[in-house]
């Protein structure tokens, strides 16, 4: 397994098909990192998606569904 300086851990979910990775910020920004992973094939910054996208998409699915639920009772 190569090695990169700055990433200390790599964790992978087969079943979520997501990775966290653990790095210095010292030794290895955000922005060098996200372009190794772009480089390589294996991120794009155009489908990527922030935490804060996928909570305001989960909100928007359980208020579909409350307002589904609430409008077939009455």
């Amino acid at each position: 397994m190569a090695t990169v300086i700055g990433i200390e851990k790599v964790e992978t979910n087969y079943y979520t098909g997501s990775a966290l990775i653990h790095y210095d910020e010292k030794k290895m920004s955000c922005e060098k990192l996200i372009g190794i992973l772009e480089s390589t094939g294996y991120f794009d910054l155009l489908l990527a998606k922030t935490s804060d996208d996928m909570l305001e998409e989960g909100v928007e699915e359980a208020a579909r569904i409350v307002a589904e639920v609430f409008t077939d009772e009455l």
